[in-house]
């Protein structure tokens, strides 16, 4: 439970800000208590002087003799107004008491000498007293004037203000503490509120948030609606996936079944060789074709999660790449009867690139080149061409040119749409140029399709611009 507390944000934050309003009202308590209890003090104390002066004042001399003009009941009346014990004593500097309570304490004649007013603690009658000696002088000597009072008014005083600042201040931290309780519970309101919309998303809606939000949490709100969207994508990407994969090889199982049981029927009815040959032959093909639609949807799928997620460029050389790549495919082209050639300079081209990415989008350019090149005759020779360059602006263009027929003009628009096949009677997937363009989009570079004036296709992927570092 406490755990749970200590990981709240609302508790952090009523901590944050009632703790320093408690210790704010605390020291004022104190400081306030302290304050008034000198003042009140000083009060008591400025009282007592202001009494000892008046009796100096009633001092008189007659007759050789000093004598006191004021009678008990002017002194005693101090006492009814201010509702605690008041004693007073008044001596000459001979010893002759002129007045008072003989009993109340004088303050030692040897430490008054200096000072014409001193403050003392003292005893009556059980009673504890604070008291104040004047010394005032006269023609026949001085005369020692004792004022004193009780404690108990200033403690009960005291203790009276305590408690009523006490209250108060019970009083100021309790609303202090509702206070902050209603302010952080409104102002983690939106919080509240983001929490209700997300927890209404599911994978099958994951729209933008829409709350208003505070200032502070705008910038939050913000990127929670990116990820939102990323994941979205990835979501719609991983479904269409799934939905590709199922597509592309239900077909192909289908046929390798259908030919399965020829061939079962055929071995039963004891037919020709060739034909068993020919329907190996095409289940050999499909088996081919899922080999390559898988990679190709693979590829693909790489090709998405590296856009929505950390690149991963190396830098690369894109001339020995290319070169690697043609020599590579060179004895699978020759089989079929078709050339490859490779154009480059000598100066190696380095580009900070995904190099298995663009190989992956090269190969598939060059076997597609192969695929729809026509045959070998007398008077023609299939030979592809793949060139690599750097133009004075420093971009760079990978060409694979072929000389087959080319693609009609207005169909050149529809070969980067996925499942589109211009050829229906060949076995693809219609996703290669698909899967070449988003590695492209990938590189920030573009692919460009047109048809060679003499014949052929030339397929283009330029761009490949120098980055820093």
């Amino acid at each position: 439970m406490i755990k749970a507390l200590r990981s709240s944000l609302f508790y952090r934050l009523y901590l944050l800000t009632f703790l320093p309003l408690l210790g704010l009202t605390l020291i004022t308590f104190f400081v306030s208590s302290n304050l008034i209890g000198q003042k009140n003090q000083t009060l008591y104390d400025n009282t007592l002087i202001a009494t000892a002066h008046n009796i100096a004042n009633r001092l008189s001399t007659r007759d050789g003799k000093i004598s006191l003009d004021m009678d008990y009941f002017s002194i005693d009346t101090l006492s009814t107004a201010r509702q605690e014990k008041v004693f007073y004593r008044i001596v000459t500097e001979n010893g002759v008491e002129l007045a008072g309570f003989r009993g109340l304490a004088l303050e030692p004649l040897n430490k008054t000498t200096e000072k014409k007013t001193t403050f003392y603690d003292t005893i009556y009658a059980g009673t504890s007293l604070k008291a104040v000696q004047l010394q005032t002088s006269t023609s026949l000597g001085n005369v020692y004037i004792v004022v004193a009072e009780s404690q108990q008014g200033r403690d009960s005083l005291m203790n009276d203000i305590r408690l009523t600042l006490g209250i108060v201040a019970l009083f100021l931290c309790t609303t202090a503490g509702l206070f902050c309780f209603v302010a952080i519970k409104k102002g983690l309101a939106p919080l509240t509120n983001l929490r209700t919309e997300l927890s209404k998303k599911s994978d099958s809606m994951l729209s933008k948030i829409t709350t208003n939000v505070p200032t502070e949490l705008q910038e939050l709100v913000t990127e929670l609606n990116r990820l939102i969207c990323q994941l979205d994508k990835v979501l719609k990407e991983s479904r269409s996936f799934n939905a590709d994969l199922a597509h592309q090889l239900r077909t192909p199982l289908s046929e390798i079944k259908t030919h399965l049981l020829t061939l079962s029927n055929d071995n039963q009815q004891g037919r020709q060789e060739n034909k068993r040959i020919c329907i190996i032959d095409k289940i050999d093909n499909r088996i081919n074709y899922m080999t390559r639609t898988i990679k190709q949807l693979l590829t693909y799928n790489q090709v998405k999660h590296q856009q929505n997620s950390q690149r991963q460029d190396v830098m690369t050389n894109l001339t020995e790449l290319c070169q690697n790549l043609a020599t590579q495919l060179a004895p699978s082209i020759y089989t079929k009867k078709q050339e490859i050639e490779f154009i480059a300079s000598e100066s190696p081209i380095l580009r900070k690139v995904n190099p298995t990415l663009l190989e992956g989008a090269l190969v598939n350019l060059i076997e597609n080149a192969s695929k729809y090149m026509p045959k070998k005759t007398t008077t023609f020779q299939p030979v592809i061409i793949l060139k690599i360059e750097e133009a004075p602006d420093k971009t760079v263009s990978i060409n694979i040119t072929d000389n087959g027929l080319g693609v009609p003009e207005d169909k050149i628009s529809l070969l980067t749409q996925r499942h589109v096949r211009l050829d229906q009677n060949s076995i693809g997937s219609g996703i290669g140029l698909a899967i070449v363009e988003q590695i492209c989009e990938y590189h920030k570079s573009n692919l460009t399709i047109t048809n060679r004036a003499s014949s052929g296709l030339d397929v283009c992927l330029h761009g490949f611009k120098q980055t820093n570092g």
